[in-house]
């Protein structure tokens, strides 16, 4: 290989696509934060992730609130991504599924973050559906935040009959709740966790085909120094 042809693949091989990066990170902080009697969020449980909306002698919602660190993506602006948890139990009237809205994190737990959720990004299945693993597609909103430069993803479950109930709030009948992963009981391997996987700019596959046609060019052009070694008259 002569030197321009060296030149070349040296910079094909600078514009190659490595391996896509792919991880599942586990949440930073995965707590809920609680309304006790209709009068506000008041307290979180940082030893459980549920979400739950309660009326029997008083009124009560909970919210679960999740974050995850996206160092490891960093400089990625596009991934495929799922947000993986595990029900672990369910009320017996629990015949929603929660919805879970997306927001740009902190890393830190607070009574904020309970509203802090604007993107609704879907349901998750019935919770009397019975207990297990619960995955949620959230590749387009983890890629806006790796795209923004966001360090943190952050979720909210939440119940739709927060916005659909109006009465009693108090003496009522409604119990729904769904317990999701334990945050302190149960192991690491089944602790919330976000799954991504980067996926590589479109550009930088156009640029590896171009620079294998040039390559390959250059090695058509190139003459076969052995046929006239082969076919040379012979010395005297």
């Amino acid at each position: 290989m002569d030197r321009r042809s060296s030149w070349m693949l040296a910079a094909v091989l600078a514009i190659m696509p490595v391996s896509a990066p792919a991880a599942k990170v586990t949440a930073t902080f995965a707590n809920t934060i609680v309304d006790n009697g209709a009068d506000g969020f008041d307290s979180i449980n940082a030893s459980a992730l549920y979400a739950s909306f309660l009326d029997t002698t008083a009124r009560e919602v909970a919210r679960g609130v999740l974050e995850f660190a996206l160092s490891s993506f960093a400089g990625g602006t596009s991934a495929v991504a799922a947000l993986e948890l595990v029900q672990v139990s369910f009320g017996s009237a629990s015949t929603q599924g929660a919805i879970v809205y997306g927001y740009s994190g902190d890393g830190i737990v607070t009574l904020d973050d309970a509203t802090a959720g604007t993107i609704l990004l879907g349901q998750l299945p019935p919770s009397n559906a019975g207990n297990g693993p619960r995955s949620l597609d959230v590749s387009s909103f983890v890629s806006s935040l790796l795209a923004s430069g966001a360090s943190f993803a952050g979720f909210v479950l939440r119940f739709p009959i927060e916005e659909a109930y109006i009465a009693p709030f108090n003496g009522g009948t409604i119990n729904i709740s769904t317990n999701f992963t334990q945050w302190t009981d149960l192991g690491s391997t089944v602790k919330p966790q976000l799954a991504v996987t980067l996926v590589p700019e479109p550009q930088t596959w156009t640029l590896l085909a171009a620079g294998l046609l040039m390559l390959g060019g250059v090695a058509v052009a190139r003459p076969d120094r052995s046929v006239g070694a082969l076919h040379g008259h012979p010395k005297s």
